[in-house]
């Protein structure tokens, strides 16, 4: 996707991944039957594939923290203080998943202590036992602490049931 854009109005910057989404288009099923026809998903054979996602599950998935985009935040992060040197904005909006993009919200909240910053939640990061994003076992103390401050910093949190608004 190109690094800049503008989608019904809203001006889209993406940053980083570029390396990591080349791995993972090349490893996932293909989209479109037209991937297939050109043989992007074919060049790979199957065992790599399943090679490197063993090493994946068993090694990097194990100690990344917070999420899978935590290589995101660094790129992310400068281009947003590179947006707010050239831009007035009076409302940081940040959404989750993935949860990186908070921790991004976070580092510019304590940069910019007057920005109005609003956080919009699907499911709480602390509580996703059932499907966790990161190895609980090593970062379930640091995922309550990062969150709680989040949320501790935040003048707004979205979040879309009665259940999770009770948590």
């Amino acid at each position: 996707l190109p690094r800049y854009e503008i989608l019904n109005g809203v001006q889209v910057y993406r940053v980083g991944g570029a390396i990591s989404e080349v791995v993972r288009g090349r490893l996932q099923k293909p989209a479109m039957a037209s991937e297939v026809r050109n043989n992007k998903f074919n060049s790979v054979p199957d065992s790599t594939k399943t090679l490197a996602k063993w090493v994946h599950d068993y090694t990097w998935k194990k100690v990344y923290w917070p999420d899978c985009a935590c290589l995101w935040y660094f790129p992310a992060l400068k281009k947003a203080k590179q947006l707010l040197a050239s831009h007035r904005y009076s409302n940081l909006i940040t959404v989750s998943e993935p949860f990186t993009g908070h921790l991004v919200g976070l580092s510019l909240k304590k940069d910019l202590p007057v920005m109005r910053w609003i956080v919009d939640i699907g499911d709480p990061f602390c509580f996703q036992v059932y499907r966790p994003t990161n190895n609980h076992s090593l970062y379930k103390n640091l995922n309550f602490t990062i969150e709680s401050n989040i949320f501790k910093e935040a003048k707004a949190i979205s979040v879309t049931t009665d259940a999770t608004l009770e948590k």
